[in-house]
């Protein structure tokens, strides 16, 4: 029989490679798809901009569950969620996208540095770091939303899961993992930090593709400056970012109960 340290590593391996087969027959499952060329891109099917807010919600949902023991940590994570929406919506249009993503990653790191401080004894209230991980679960119908843009003729292939946007894969298993290491008790902490590192990575990366896409697409960029699509680039990343840094920061305080 396996260690005990090591059978997490074991379970979560055919996860991560279910996943991994999940993405390959997504890439294979509508070839016959009509792709229309760029410069014919004038709109976007309804479905997209409802999968966009379909993010929100699944956002909202799982920062209500994450805080719902905890008032204050509740309110502030709200308060970020709501700040950010509104600031995406009041810098102004002469501000480049990378600019807009950096400044609107503030209130993510504000509120982060409250959490994390000792003095802030309100916000040091139970919280639900299964449904953290669950949080990221929005990740996964956002990646199909460049995908949806690419069949549409507003955005390149590059920017999709078929091209180089990998970050649908922290979607895919942040489930899986939250299940198996708070749930059943079958990861260990190196495991649960080594994928909230490579997860905030694949975020980084896709945020730095789509922001470099707007740089060089004017209709792709007018879409991403307006709702909900704007949500999906400037507020929800930032939030992901805040809180794979949080639940890295209380894995190395040893503050998580998992498996040895």
């Amino acid at each position: 029989m396996a260690p005990a340290k090591n059978r997490g590593f074991f379970a979560f391996s055919p996860c991560m490679c279910i996943s991994l087969f999940g993405i390959k027959a997504l890439i294979r499952r509508d070839l016959n798809t009509k792709i229309l060329p760029m410069s014919t891109a004038t709109e976007l099917p309804n479905y997209v901009a409802l999968t966009g807010y379909a993010c929100l919600l699944i956002a909202l949902f799982f920062i209500y569950f994450a805080y719902r023991k905890s008032t204050m940590g509740l309110v502030l994570w709200l308060a970020v969620l709501a700040v950010s929406l509104g600031l995406s919506f009041a810098i102004p249009a002469s501000m480049s996208a990378a600019q807009k993503w950096l400044f609107l990653l503030l209130p993510g790191l504000a509120a982060l540095g409250l959490q994390l401080s000792n003095k802030w004894t309100a916000l040091q209230g139970e919280m639900g770091d299964d449904y953290l991980h669950f949080f990221h679960l929005w990740r996964l119908p956002a990646a199909f939303i460049p995908l949806w843009m690419y069949q549409s003729g507003v955005a390149p292939l590059q920017i999709t899961f078929e091209g180089l946007n990998f970050d649908i894969i922290a979607g895919l298993t942040a489930p899986v993992l939250s299940s198996l290491a708070f749930s059943q008790q079958m990861l260990n902490r190196t495991v649960v930090l080594v994928w909230n590192i490579l997860a905030a990575l694949l975020l980084l990366s896709s945020c730095w593709l789509l922001i470099d896409e707007m740089s060089n697409n004017e209709p792709f960029s007018n879409w991403m400056n307006h709702m909900p699509f704007a949500s999906l680039l400037f507020v929800l990343p930032s939030l992901s970012l805040a809180f794979h840094l949080l639940e890295i920061a209380r894995l190395v305080q040893g503050k998580l109960k998992l498996a040895e």
